[in-house]
């Protein structure tokens, strides 16, 4: 896998660059793309945070029917627990915040955490259909252990573990469909101890 890593949080792209970068990232021997499309798709498992010129999915489907012409693996990136700001700075969803003054990063311990990130995991494997790797993020949650809730749980257990137990369960959800989670290294070789909880067919990048 020689894969290359679009990041729609940087810039929004058109259509024809986006199109044209592919051909040359082939030509370039890539052969994955995966894509951190973040507010820049019209979702509706949170609307409130599509930007205004997000994609339609029927003009996403496009891109993702150029990358298999032209022999990608398309793999999608959602992130799961930090780099939510996008989501984060609605009211709606301002009881997910792991800090009410905070955007950043999600509350792992939040009981609708995981109901609204899995009902959002659904969604993008609608859109890009049938994968065989799905990214979670899960990079610098320097945020960590920070609400109370997360305090008293880091107490008890560890900063490790209030993490691990948060990313293994979205991996067991993919898992479960025969999809391989990746997930960003950093926090786990920050906090090592409970590495072994992560199933070892997660990657880590």
């Amino acid at each position: 896998m020689i894969a290359f890593h679009i990041d729609m949080n940087v810039a929004q792209f058109r259509m024809e660059y986006l199109e044209r970068w592919l051909h040359e990232l082939r030509a370039l021997q890539y052969d994955t793309i995966i894509w951190e499309v973040e507010n820049m798709i019209r979702w509706e498992s949170c609307p409130e945070c599509v930007s205004p010129d997000a994609f339609t999915k029927d003009d996403f489907r496009k891109l993702l029917r150029l990358c298999n012409k032209l022999g990608f693996e398309s793999i999608p990136l959602l992130q799961t627990i930090s780099h939510g700001e996008y989501v984060l700075k609605h009211e709606k969803y301002r009881h997910l915040r792991e800090l009410d003054g905070e955007l950043m990063q999600y509350c792992p311990l939040n009981s609708a955490l995981l109901p609204f990130l899995k009902n959002w995991i659904d969604e993008y494997l609608e859109l890009f259909g049938a994968v065989k790797h799905f990214h979670i993020g899960a990079d610098e949650t320097w945020l960590l252990g920070r609400c109370d809730h997360c305090k008293e749980y880091v107490v008890a257990n560890s900063m490790s573990k209030l993490f691990t137990q948060h990313v293994s369960k979205i991996c067991n959800y993919l898992l479960d469909r025969d999809i391989r989670p990746m997930m960003w290294a950093d926090m786990l070789l920050t906090h090592p101890e409970t590495i072994t909880d992560i199933d070892r067919r997660v990657i880590m990048l």
